[in-house]
């Protein structure tokens, strides 16, 4: 629906504005609550995407690892090899705290059930968000 808000005095111009500020907020309300759903029943059935019609629900998920619990890999793999891949980055003299790359570390998961669980067990899950996609 278009408006000529031209022709609106300036009262009629802020009750519109604050009419449209309240149903803007009501739907945001109500997307984000339709959003925290499809997150849940994804999560719940184990789900990643959903196509519906001519949509894809998708499940996204921000994943960073606790670099203490990554210390044991270090103890799995020569820190000279996880160096070498660029998947470490040890503390050096500069006072840097030793850093791992968590895409170069996913080839070490080959190397055995006991690195791919302490690489595991260094995830932590911080932000999952739905997107929708036509």
């Amino acid at each position: 629906m278009s408006h000529d808000y031209t022709t609106m005095t300036s009262e009629e111009l802020l009750d519109s504005y604050l009419l449209n500020l309240e149903v803007r907020e009501s739907a945001d309300r109500a997307v984000w609550a339709i959003k925290a759903e499809l997150r849940d029943r994804m999560t719940r059935e184990g789900a990643t995407e959903l196509p519906i019609r001519k949509h894809t629900v998708r499940l996204r998920q921000t994943v960073r690892y606790d670099n203490q619990r990554l210390s044991l890999v270090r103890e799995l793999i020569s820190p000279e090899d996880l160096e070498a891949a660029g998947a470490y980055i040890p503390e050096h003299t500069e006072v840097v705290p030793e850093k791992f790359n968590a895409t170069r570390l996913k080839p070490f998961r080959k190397r055995g059930k006991d690195i791919a669980d302490a690489i595991d067990r260094a995830k932590i899950v911080s932000d999952i968000r739905v997107t929708i996609e036509e």
